[in-house]
């Protein structure tokens, strides 16, 4: 029986990013930035106590504030994500050549607790979004003709709470992660 040698195929084209061009990874990297700044924005400055905008004509400054605290939110999450994920990376590949893994009831056990973490951590923020502090905030102006007025009413968990809730999602997807890992297939001694 003989064995088909053809000829060598070209690497393809595509596989490799063209020098000096935007890349996917920076692509990424700003996209998660945008959304962790877009998703913490409000949350951080009713934290520090800045008032809700309510009407830019009126008084610009809540949404300036806002504005400043997205654009620093970005500017930290695009410095910080290189060196979480080559720290992230460096782990994954020491857990990964590492000839030890749990047993199978451990494993078992691993992916148990992380599903519960996940499943808390999901049911804390259901929980904080539907009691969490209550904002009112209210725009009115006098008798006129052009008289105005505004009323909203809306609820605005702690960040805390948020931030725990993301902490533990995270360290259950760990779990979880590290479970199914010490259950698949064990490397032939």
């Amino acid at each position: 029986m003989s064995q088909f040698r053809g000829p060598a195929v070209p690497p393809l084209a595509y596989a490799t990013p063209a020098s000096g061009g935007v890349t996917s990874y920076r692509i990424l990297r700003i996209s998660i930035a945008g959304i962790v700044a877009l998703l913490t924005t409000d949350a951080l400055a009713t934290a520090m106590g800045v008032e809700p905008p309510v009407n830019f004509d009126h008084n610009p400054l809540p949404y300036l504030f806002r504005l400043l605290i997205a654009a620093v939110v970005f500017a930290l999450v695009l410095t910080a994500m290189p060196v979480l994920l080559r720290l992230t990376r460096d782990a994954v590949e020491r857990i990964v050549q590492s000839p030890a893994r749990p047993s199978p009831a451990a494993a078992l056990s691993l992916i148990f607790c992380g599903t519960a973490c996940i499943l808390a951590a999901l049911a804390v923020e259901v929980y904080l979004v539907r009691y969490g502090s209550t904002i009112v905030s209210a725009v009115g102006t006098g008798e006129s003709t052009n008289s105005s007025q505004h009323f909203s009413v809306g609820v605005q968990p702690p960040l805390f709470g948020h931030l725990i809730t993301t902490a533990t999602f995270l360290a259950g997807a760990a779990l979880c992660s590290l479970g199914a890992w010490g259950s698949s297939a064990r490397p032939a001694a």
